[in-house]
């Protein structure tokens, strides 16, 4: 099964209710690392709904990478109580 293949079947079993775009921004930047992680190493990649987290090694160093919406953002949505 290709990458984009596997891609496709996660999307296809997050939940209704979940936000997908998070993970699928994730996603686009995880085509970019391909290009600079190190050799031999992969990407990971996870979601828990509202986030799309990325583990990438780049120059030995592992970075977690995480992709959701700002407080602003959701509190304009109204799923975030904006602070007072």
């Amino acid at each position: 099964m290709s990458e984009q293949e596997r891609m496709r079947k996660v999307m296809d079993m997050i939940p209704e209710g979940w936000d997908k775009k998070p993970i699928s921004l994730a996603y686009e930047i995880r085509d970019f690392l391909e290009n600079v992680k190190d050799a031999g190493t992969s990407i990971d990649s996870g979601t828990d709904g509202s986030c799309g987290d990325l583990w990438v090694t780049i120059q030995g160093t592992e970075y977690f990478i995480t992709m959701r919406k700002s407080n602003k953002q959701l509190a304009q949505e109204g799923k975030l109580t904006p602070p007072q």
